[in-house]
């Protein structure tokens, strides 16, 4: 009769035999990977928990913690002062214009988080793992969101500089004076290190003095040369045909003593760069323009001839400039110019495979105010008549080119910080929508895509707009037809129409409807007091919009048999009503002794690596 090992007489031996079940147990526990499709326990990103969940579940909470952190905005001080800033910049009334401060790339993130939970760590357990998630931050618009709330941040260092005296007329050097400037890579860091963990805490801005080059006592020294300057203007500037007089009201002002191979020399500060050659270069400079074609009578002809780009290169000239002030040379100076070639013309009509109508996109703009609809005609004449060769990734921002009144847009209004300036832009992404369902109807390969922040009436239905703005975000599509795409655009009443010409190839292209789920409502309407409206008036610049989720399917079936199927995904965030507000004057600013913006779990964000880490 067999006996049990608590009867045999040795207990111990049942002891070491739990133990080693109990061991047994915990080690697969702590090794076995997760179930397929499951991130792993322990796995944060912040403090927002992704363990046990699935890819899907991970990227709704992320995105519901990036919605409450972008809601909250972006919170900043200095010298006593905080303030919060929007995580996008404010359109008065164009959605156009609204773009991204602030994102974070979720589908990467949930996939950083999934992968580094199947790490298999023996001996270790399941320790707590935090990962960051991949930020992105539109430096340009953060600094000058920034510097509007902050107007007395910076401000550069003068240099001694040459003036003549009003009351005896001789020319005289003023003294130099201190600057700063904000530290611009610190602000980055702290706030990118902020958001991997999806937390809004507060950033401290800081600034670095800038002393200037020179003293009064150099420029004194250089008096001399100045006169002898001012005695040969006016100066002669020139390219090809054109020319430019530069007089001493012209260049006096822009006068100052700098440091050159280790002497002292005269230089021009940045004001004439501002004021002489950014002009000069709008007047020299213009786009590499390829040639344009139309259809005429089943046959593609050219209508308009390539023409090579033209760049001032600014920096070059300033210091040719500089040089010639310092080197007394006379006569005139030719601008230093780059010139790119345009494209050359490949052939004309069906020997470029311009046969028949391969797609078309259509949106509707009904109740575009009058700028919007200048804006969507000149964008879409700009891209009218432009080919496309096989192969050749087409990328809109490059195709549009410079967006300013140089080529005939119109401003709109945007909010920086409580003031409301003009800004180009508006109505362009009723040209990158419509492009957008051009190529898909065409079968194309869409190569880069954004939607919109929020839902916009002009680009129903949900989930099949595309936002532009230079140099990002960008729209891109490849032209793998095996023929060149010919664009013909046009404006039928309230329709933007763009049609794709080319030679069908037998591939079958479909798209469900887009499905709209998650529709969440507005925050309530924000107030923001201003001192440019007589006080008491209200106006709205922005309405509420619900936000949502929507995906639909593209699949493309080629001709020889391959299927290719991509999914759309877009979140739209819900977007408040935002009202100006006239007062006599701004509020005083929060006082920095007020308890720290919290997190989405309520409690200050914690410090976290901006890698995985364990404790």
């Amino acid at each position: 009769m067999s006996r049990s090992i608590f009867a045999s007489g040795r207990p111990w031996l049942a002891v070491v035999a739990l133990g080693l079940a109990a061991f047994f147990v915990w080690g697969w526990w702590a090794t076995a990977p997760p179930a397929e499709g499951y991130i792993a326990d322990n796995v944060f990103v912040g403090d927002t928990v992704l363990g046990g969940l699935t890819v899907a579940e991970a990227e709704q909470a992320l995105q519901k913690r990036l919605d409450e952190l972008k809601s909250g905005g972006l919170a900043f001080t200095y010298d006593g002062q905080s303030v919060v800033i929007n995580s996008t910049t404010d359109p008065t009334d164009d959605p156009d214009v609204v773009r991204e401060i602030v994102d974070v790339d979720i589908s990467a993130t949930v996939q950083r988080a999934y992968a580094v939970g199947r790490v298999w760590r023996l001996g270790l357990g399941r320790p707590r793992m935090v990962v960051p998630a991949f930020v992105t931050i539109r430096e340009k618009d953060l600094f000058e969101a920034i510097l509007a709330n902050f107007p007395d941040l910076e401000r550069p260092a003068i240099e001694s500089a040459f003036v003549v005296d009003q009351e005896t007329k001789e020319l005289i050097v003023i003294p130099e004076s201190v600057g700063q400037r904000l530290n611009r890579s610190d602000a980055i860091g702290e706030l990118k290190r902020s958001l991997e963990r999806l937390s809004n805490t507060e950033v401290a801005l800081s600034v670095t003095i800038e002393n200037p080059q020179s003293t009064q006592e150099e420029g004194r020294a250089l008096l001399p040369q100045v006169k002898e300057i001012l005695a040969k203007l006016p100066f002669e500037i020139k390219y090809e045909d054109q020319n430019w007089q530069l007089n001493q009201a012209e260049v006096l002002p822009h006068l100052i003593v700098v440091k050159k191979d280790n002497l002292w020399a005269l230089g021009l500060r940045q004001g004439f760069v501002d004021a002489i050659l950014e002009p000069i270069s709008k007047e020299v400079s213009r786009s590499v323009s390829a040639a344009r074609f139309k259809m005429e009578n089943g046959k593609v002809t050219v209508w308009q001839p390539p023409q090579d780009g033209r760049e001032l290169e600014i920096e070059s000239t300033l210091l040719r400039l500089e040089d010639r002030l310092n080197n007394g040379a006379s006569g005139p100076m030719e601008l230093v110019v780059k010139v790119e070639p345009a494209p050359s013309i490949d052939g004309e009509g069906r020997d470029l495979g311009i046969r028949e109508i391969i797609g078309v996109g259509k949106s509707n703009f009904k109740g575009s105010p009058k700028n919007r609809r200048h804006n969507i005609k000149v964008g879409a004449d700009t891209l009218n008549g432009i080919l496309i060769a096989p192969n050749e990734e087409f990328s809109l921002v490059k195709a549009l080119g410079p967006i300013d009144a140089s080529t005939g847009y119109l401003q709109e209004l945007v909010i920086k910080g409580n003031r409301t300036i003009p800004e180009f832009g508006g109505g362009l992404c009723q040209i990158g929508t419509t492009i957008f369902r051009a190529a898909l109807a065409s079968g194309l390969p869409i190569l880069e895509r954004q939607n919109h922040s929020y839902r916009v009436r002009y680009y129903e239905p949900a989930g099949t707009d595309a936002t532009i703005y230079g140099p990002k975000p960008d729209f891109r599509f490849l032209n793998d037809t095996g023929y060149s795409i010919l664009i013909q655009t046009k404006i039928k009443g309230d329709d933007l129409i763009f049609e794709f010409w080319g030679t069908k190839d037998g591939r079958q292209i479909s798209q469900t409807t887009p499905r709209i789920y998650n529709i969440t409502k507005p925050p309530s309407k924000k107030i923001i007091p201003t001192t440019e409206l007589p006080e008491g008036e209200e106006k709205c610049t922005e309405r509420a919009h619900d936000g949502a989720d929507t995906e639909f399917t593209y699949t493309v079936i080629y001709s020889d048999g391959p299927k290719k199927e991509k999914i759309f995904k877009s979140h739209y965030r819900p977007w408040q009503e935002v009202c100006l507000l006239g007062v006599k004057e701004l509020p005083p600013a929060p006082s920095t002794d007020e308890t720290p913006l919290e997190n989405g779990n309520g409690t200050p964000g914690a410090d976290s690596p901006a890698a995985v880490t364990t404790p």
